[in-house]
């Protein structure tokens, strides 16, 4: 969709609330807009900097709850009126009150932003490695990861760090039914993402059921956290 056409649909749905007319036309939209203040047509991200916001089908208080937010979502917002941001989801357009979004997600010590994509990898090596450990055990896993990620000595993006040869055997049943993360773990990686966890330090690269070395930081469930 280009800027205009967004814009144009930004002023339709906008305005449609507020004058109670079904259908509206460019002239119309065009006309109105000249007596509307605080009104962006400019398409660009932002992030949510709070869970559990609601997301709205139109920009009041009143209106239905669609759905709602994790922490540092990326939403794309298309439009902004009376503190109100329009967002853009897979059904069409949807409203957050502006004050939950930011320019910049919530900060995490590893400085690692993921997308959608790569929250999902993410999720799916987690549930194959620690679905039934506590949330501790879980988030710890997932600080390990960023941990490499962080290193000199390990690659630098999620997917390499993952897939790299004789380090996660489960890599190879990503894609399996057994993959399929539960709420518990996305969770957990999100709390991770928005800097909420410090379980492990930054030297803590390995964790199995055995220990990888006598250097053990940590014993969390089942799992032993060795140092480098």
């Amino acid at each position: 969709m280009s800027l205009l056409n967004a814009g144009i649909a930004v002023f339709s749905l906008i305005v449609m609330p507020l004058t109670g007319q079904t259908n509206i036309n460019q002239t119309n939209i065009i006309d109105t807009v000249l007596t509307v203040e605080e009104i962006s047509c400019e398409a660009h991200y932002m992030y949510a900097i709070a869970e559990g916001v609601n997301i709205r089908n139109a920009p009041n208080l009143e209106s239905t709850i669609l759905d709602q937010t994790l922490l540092n979502t990326q939403f794309e917002v298309v439009g902004e009126y009376n503190g109100w941001s329009m967002i853009t989801t897979e059904d069409g357009y949807a409203y957050i009150s502006s004050q939950y979004l930011s320019d910049i997600p919530v900060g995490n010590r590893w400085n690692i932003l993921l997308n959608e994509s790569e929250k999902d990898l993410l999720a799916r090596i987690v549930m194959l490695e620690s679905g039934n450990q506590s949330d501790k055990g879980q988030q710890a896993v997932v600080e390990v990861i960023f941990n490499r990620i962080y290193s000199d000595e390990w690659p630098d993006t999620l997917y390499d760090v993952l897939s790299q040869k004789r380090q996660f055997s489960t890599w190879k049943n990503r894609n399996s039914k057994r993959a399929i993360p539960t709420e518990q773990v996305k969770r957990n990686i999100e709390l991770v993402l928005s800097g909420k966890t410090d379980i492990l330090p930054m030297d803590t690269v390995y964790f199995s059921r055995g220990g990888e070395n006598s250097r053990v930081e940590r014993i969390i469930g089942d799992h032993v956290f060795c140092n480098r």
